[in-house]
């Protein structure tokens, strides 16, 4: 069992479900310059994560048309957006497949799961950022 892994997985649930505490959907879409709005960065952490998983369980999709909007370069349409909900939903849906996956050490070439890790850690710190632009303070407590 990779503990690591797990205890990784596990920090970056707990950081993003504390930034996401009291964000409607409606802060959800709040775009502050040329800033990523909460909406597409957590449909991003989203997306990212089922290529992760499709890389050690081939076949796996939960909704293949969210894809084009949270994909890097991808052009966000709010009004064709999920609602923070639903993403929420997702994600933690595949936290729960993630870990399953770090357990049985089945992770596949370490390098690129810590590299995915680090990829998703950078997002959830921007949410927080985000969230403090938007008038919501810190929701990690700092």
């Amino acid at each position: 069992m990779e503990t690591s892994f797990v205890y990784g997985l596990n920090f970056a649930q707990s950081t993003l479900e504390a930034n996401l505490r009291e964000i409607s959907n409606e802060d959800s879409m709040q775009q502050i310059e040329n800033i990523n709005c909460i909406n597409w960065l957590l449909g991003h952490i989203v997306t990212v994560r089922q290529s992760w998983i499709q890389r050690v369980r081939p076949g796996y999709s939960f909704y293949e048309p969210l894809s084009s909007q949270y994909r890097t370069g991808g052009y966000f349409n709010a009004d064709n957006a999920n609602t923070i909900e639903q993403l929420l939903t997702w994600q933690q849906q595949q936290q729960k497949i993630l870990i399953e996956i770090a357990e049985k050490d089945d992770i596949g070439n370490k390098d690129v799961f810590i590299s995915y890790m680090l990829h998703e850690l950078y997002h959830v710190g921007q949410i927080g950022t985000v969230r403090k632009l938007i008038g919501k303070g810190s929701g990690v407590g700092i």
